[in-house]
């Protein structure tokens, strides 16, 4: 089986025909993933009270996104992805993308893009190293800000090489007898993502 994977996707790296150009119109579908370190911070408050815990994780990401131009170097990008942090259950990300590109020369671009999403996993920092995760709905939000060189091995193939930061916001109030609580949660995250994309 990983052979006939294999081999169907050296026939599609070799019978691509035309050179890349970003137009309207074009398609590009890109597969990436990073591995870095996770910062996270916890503030949390109640009457008389107010304290706050920051720890760092590992984590593994893998992403899957699609930019449709429709203007000549100017893309919407939804992307799908897994996130997976040291000590917890991995989550899942839908992130809306902006993305522009511009072409540096007949093999390689540059691009940045912005984007806004939701999540359904956010692991609590506790600064005790007990693995929590704190919620399972897509409530919580994602901002995404990226850089990155595109670089055509191949016509209508590419390396992508993009420098990402995103950070993970998430709010709750709580109470308990007569006492009530609001914690806010972030996570941010510095990484370098490596991939592939094709220009369809």
């Amino acid at each position: 089986m990983k052979q006939v994977f294999l081999a169907s996707l050296l026939v599609m790296l070799v019978g691509s025909l035309c050179a890349a150009q970003y137009n309207k119109g074009d398609v590009e579908i890109s597969l990436a993933g990073n591995a870095g370190m996770l910062m996270q911070t916890i503030k949390y408050s109640e009457p008389g009270n107010v304290s706050d815990c920051t720890e760092s994780r590992t984590y593994a990401l893998a992403s899957l996104a699609c930019g449709i131009y429709f203007m000549d170097g100017i893309s919407i990008e939804p992307e799908i992805g897994i996130l997976a942090i040291q000590r917890s259950y991995p989550g899942q990300y839908f992130i809306g993308n902006i993305c522009y590109t511009d072409v540096a020369d007949s093999r390689g671009a540059v691009y940045i893009k912005v984007g806004y999403g939701v999540a359904n996993a956010f692991v609590l920092p506790t600064c005790s190293n007990v693995p929590m995760r704190y919620s399972d709905k897509f409530n919580i939000t994602i901002t995404n800000i990226a850089g990155g060189i595109i670089y055509l091995v191949f016509d209508h193939v590419a390396l992508k090489l993009e420098l990402n930061y995103r950070e993970q916001n998430y709010s709750a109030d709580s109470g308990f007898f007569s006492t009530t609580s609001h914690s806010e949660y972030s996570n941010s995250a510095l990484g370098l993502l490596m991939g592939f994309s094709m220009l369809i």
